[in-house]
């Protein structure tokens, strides 16, 4: 997978505020069409995917392993910092399951579901697990 779908696989599972994506971007300079919610955080990770992968352009290849290897560092940062919130590391935890199903997704791994049953799921509602922000409700009651 390239560099830059994987951005765009990313963007289409932790939303457009979170990684907004320019599919236009011709440089790593110009990858986000805004800011993200957690801006610095993003850049950095997106920085060091396309480091430790050792990219020269958006559409050079990344690959698994490395890229566990890029995230590995920012995350242990984000758990071990005392001044980190609740939001970045979930993020944080997010993005790091999302790169691990996108790879393995490409890699021929995980299996890809049937259109058919995508459709007749999405069709219907859909429960929103809200298990980590029942934690939050009960500072703010």
């Amino acid at each position: 997978m390239i560099f830059l779908d994987l951005l765009k696989q990313l963007e289409h599972r932790l939303g457009y505020h979170q990684l907004p994506v320019n599919p236009n971007a011709k440089e790593l300079a110009e990858i986000f069409d805004s800011s993200p919610v957690h801006g610095d955080l993003t850049i950095r990770v997106v920085h060091e995917i396309y480091k430790i992968n050792k990219c020269q352009k958006l559409t050079d290849d990344v690959d698994h392993t490395e890229t566990n290897n890029a995230l590995v560092p920012v995350r242990l940062g984000i758990l071990r910092s005392q001044k980190t919130d609740v939001d970045a590391f979930l993020f944080m935890d997010d993005l790091c399951h999302a790169v691990k199903d996108v790879l393995l997704q490409d890699d021929g791994i995980v299996e890809t579901t049937d259109p058919e049953h995508d459709a007749a799921v999405h069709s219907k509602a859909m429960v929103i697990d809200l298990a980590r922000y029942r934690h939050r409700l009960k500072f703010w009651a």
